[in-house]
């Protein structure tokens, strides 16, 4: 069963939609998209309906400027991106009385997770897809001296390059400290987010942690042998560390 999420943020609606669990589940999975995607994407749907399943809760939701949410995706920022993760996972604990919450999140989305999951202590387990250790580093200094990056004909404003080194610094420096399992997929072709990204990220984690390499898998991962790997995985990860118990079909 799935329910309508409406929050406002900053005066824009974001949207979302919940996999209802059993009204006793303590859990809840939350999902973040890439810079251009959105809650609809096939991984996050499918994994939204086994959660539901066997009986826990997960969110799928659009960040501003995505998807049925408000506001303009030119105009999106890392910052603007976590106030929303942060008011998907306050509706969590508040109204679902999730203290025990996952986060799965692709690209951009891996990266805010990474963030997140240093700050708050409700984040049991992660799970990141094509995850950028700097997103700096991957921004064409030619996008900075032009004012604005373009990416499959969205433009996205010189406010989003402001914005990212102190992001980028946060998860930097907090790598090292996070407390709750990772777990990290990477495609070996991937072009716009290099393999070694993964890489850094895996040496300079210290807590639990596994990485899956997705081989001739590119950054856009739609292929179904890996959704199918990583979904199994992903749901593995989450019940070894979120729900501790035997799933039965």
């Amino acid at each position: 069963m799935t329910e309508h999420i409406e929050l406002l943020v900053d005066d824009e609606k974001v949207i979302g939609t919940l996999h209802k669990g059993k009204p006793d589940s303590d859990t809840c999975i939350i999902m973040c998209h890439g810079l251009l995607s959105n809650k609809d994407s096939v991984k996050y749907i499918v994994l939204g309906e086994a959660c539901e399943k066997f009986g826990f809760n997960a969110i799928r939701f659009d960040f501003r400027g995505c998807g049925e949410s408000e506001g303009k995706i030119r105009d999106t920022t890392v910052t603007k991106r976590m106030a929303d993760l942060n008011a998907i996972i306050d509706y969590a604990s508040k109204n679902l009385n999730a203290n025990k919450i996952g986060l799965f999140g692709s690209s951009l989305g891996g990266y805010l997770s990474l963030i997140k999951t240093n700050q708050d202590p409700r984040i049991k387990a992660v799970v990141c897809i094509s995850s950028p250790y700097s997103m700096l580093n991957l921004i064409d200094p030619t996008d900075i001296s032009q004012g604005y990056m373009e990416i499959d004909n969205v433009r996205i404003s010189s406010t989003f390059f402001e914005d990212l080194e102190k992001n980028d610094d946060q998860l930097l420096n907090g790598l090292a400290t996070i407390s709750s399992p990772v777990l990290l997929f990477q495609g070996d072709r991937d072009t716009l987010v290099p393999i070694d990204h993964a890489f850094k990220i895996f040496e300079t984690l210290a807590t639990e942690k596994d990485l899956k390499i997705l081989s001739g898998a590119e950054h856009l991962i739609i292929s179904p042998k890996y959704l199918s790997q990583i979904l199994k995985a992903s749901f593995n990860w989450f019940n070894k560390y979120l729900w501790n118990g035997d799933l039965d079909e």
